[in-house]
């Protein structure tokens, strides 16, 4: 979480002895009750209990970027920041049932659900309110309506290109050193070079740059007709030149990509399996190098396709207007017999025995 709670922080509030954001948000919550919320920037999970009104307020930021998780049960609510801290108490089973499964087999999780049984997340955006009767749920945050900046698409939005600066400068101020991960893409590029310009300006630049490539990968790269059709090292590379920074990149082998001990602690770091399993590999080696480089914070342009609608099939006709997701159809058809779309390929009719039913397929 950002320490920022907006412009109109009063000039009264006393009392502090850090820094921290966990401080930063207690005061608020002193000061303007629930209603803080709607005053904070950046990405957050709160938990705030309130001795004299003896209820527990749960939160999270508008994007659910942090987690925050819960179980309720007979007696109250158990909480954590990922299912493994619910999971460590002792009176909680770790069992899955069909809806978790449906959840866990599905490219896009329905916010507010979880996998294990009882156990769901914090809505994004939402406040949760546990009080001794029992608890409601109230929408504290407000998140920008759909549709309501209309631009070319090779245009960004007002409010985006007015905020994307100040939303940077905000994470370049820390107490420890911030880096970037650089691709050579659009949303990578863009926040590298916002974050070295302030960095420069305050007298802490260049900005360090990081990308991963693997062992041989450049020379045997081969073109794919939809998501890549060119390696990220040359663009990373130039992105670094043209911006400034001083770029680094990691050069991962085979056997970094298939230990087993690195599969593992990718799964038990995600509490479950996830589709994407060498992609985690991949970011667990990357984030423990960026760790010796001595950077526990990096910029990253992740997630902006989510964001911005930048994936092909969000714009490509016979994906976005298809009778089903548009994740689903580009994965789907006689050539893939993918039965769940983008990587979720685990239910395949060639893998399922005999007497099961698969969507799609015949027994």
């Amino acid at each position: 979480m950002t320490p920022s709670c907006g412009p109109d922080w009063p000039r009264r509030a006393t009392g502090f002895t850090g820094r921290g954001d966990g401080e930063t948000a207690l005061h608020a919550y002193l000061e303007w009750g629930a209603d803080f919320l709607t005053r904070l920037e950046g990405l957050f999970a709160i938990a705030v209990w309130d001795v004299r009104r003896q209820e527990l307020l749960l939160s999270r930021d508008r994007l659910g970027v942090k987690a925050a998780e819960l179980l309720p049960d007979a007696t109250g609510v158990l909480f954590g920041s990922e299912p493994k801290a619910i999971l460590a108490h002792p009176d909680v089973d770790a069992v899955v049932d069909a809806d978790g499964l449906r959840e866990l087999f599905a490219h896009s999780r329905k916010p507010g659900t979880g996998v294990f049984r009882g156990m769901r997340e914090v809505v994004p955006g939402h406040a949760l309110i546990v009080r001794r009767p029992g608890s409601r749920e109230q929408q504290v945050l407000v998140a920008a309506r759909a549709g309501a900046h209309r631009q070319p698409r090779h245009r960004p939005s007002p409010p985006c290109a007015a905020c994307s600066p100040d939303a940077v400068a905000s994470h370049t101020r820390a107490d420890a050193p911030v880096g970037a991960m650089l691709s050579g893409g659009i949303d990578s590029s863009a926040l590298s070079a916002l974050a070295h310009r302030d960095l420069t300006a305050a007298g802490s630049g260049p900005l360090r740059t990081f990308s991963v490539n693997f062992t041989g990968y450049t020379e045997n790269f081969e073109p794919h007709p939809t998501m890549r059709s060119t390696p990220d090292a040359p663009f990373a590379a130039l992105a670094s030149r043209h911006i400034g920074s001083r770029h680094t990149e990691f050069l991962l082998d085979t056997a970094a990509l298939t230990d087993p001990g690195v599969h593992t602690a990718a799964l038990r770091s995600q509490d479950a399996p996830s589709p994407l399993g060498d992609m985690d590999v991949s970011l667990l080696r990357f984030f423990a190098r960026l760790r010796e480089e001595g950077f526990a914070a990096v910029l990253s342009g992740e997630t902006a396709d989510e964001v911005f609608n930048g994936y092909f099939w969000a714009y490509d006709p016979k994906h976005s207007n298809s009778q089903t997701f548009p994740w689903v159809s580009f994965e789907s058809g006689p050539r893939t017999r993918a039965a769940g779309g983008l990587g979720t390929s685990m239910i395949d009719a060639r893998n399922c025995a005999s007497g099961w039913d698969v969507p799609g397929h015949t027994r």
